[in-house]
């Protein structure tokens, strides 16, 4: 859990016994490793007694005895992501050319985040009119799906899988720090070149651009068109809760 200004919000859920909380979980990776950590934090909240939504490629089994839970599964995303990784793996990607993976991977998770919001059963959870006290989202540039926190006028709570990075600082207000700090599509350690701090300083700034030439404003267009009431990538995208 890397956006630490979400925890005091995590932590009251569950403490909290004596009033149960609707929760809604956005977990759209399909990798099986994004899910287990997901999964351990809902089915936990859903043990305490809380009433629990989650959106996954994954059906839970064997769901929680106590409480309340519920699979919204989205089909097909672990077979797609079966077939991408054929053509692209996180972690090859420092031995690879960085101008061409950003994109790709960037465009990946635009697609991700489309078919998400776009599947039949998320889009009826949209238009049902249920509230929720909570909205937990994956962090993984996929930042339209914030967009469901603002929908549902809930405080937002941010969950990264993969450890703090440049991909969660900005949005929580942690620091980055290039000169020890390793991008994540590259394998540094912490103890850095010379060289390899201008390179790991580099594909920081091509993220950026990218992000903010390209993938920020094709987000901002998901949230207007596939959520009813309209919404700007600006209002959402900074919106975890303290």
């Amino acid at each position: 859990m890397n956006s630490w200004l979400s925890i005091p919000v995590i932590l009251l859920l569950l403490i909290s016994g004596t009033q149960c909380a609707k929760i809604l979980a956005v977990f759209p990776m399909g990798a099986r490793s994004h899910h287990i950590l997901g999964s351990t934090l809902l089915r936990g909240l859903a043990e305490k007694g809380h009433d629990v939504t989650m959106i996954s490629p994954f059906s839970e089994k064997t769901p929680p005895k106590n409480g309340f839970y519920r699979d919204i599964v989205l089909t097909g995303f672990k077979e797609e992501h079966e077939n991408q990784l054929k053509t692209l793996n996180l972690f090859d990607m420092g031995e690879a050319n960085i101008l061409l993976m950003i994109p790709i991977l960037s465009k990946m998770m635009i697609d991700l985040a489309e078919r998400t919001l776009s599947q039949p059963d998320v889009q009826k959870l949209i238009h049902s009119g249920e509230k929720f006290d909570v909205v937990i989202v994956e962090q993984f540039m996929n930042e339209a799906h914030k967009g469901f926190a603002k929908h549902f006028n809930a405080p937002l709570v941010l969950f990264s899988t993969i450890g703090a990075s440049s991909w969660v600082n900005p949005l929580v207000g942690n620091p980055t720090m290039l000169s020890y700090a390793s991008e994540p599509s590259q394998a540094f350690g912490s103890n850095m070149t010379l060289y390899e701090r201008y390179i790991n300083a580099f594909t920081y700034s091509y993220c950026q651009l990218i992000n903010h030439l390209y993938v920020f404003p094709q987000q901002d267009k998901l949230l207007k068109k596939y959520f009813p009431n309209k919404m700007d990538l600006a209002d959402v995208m900074y919106s975890a809760s303290s």
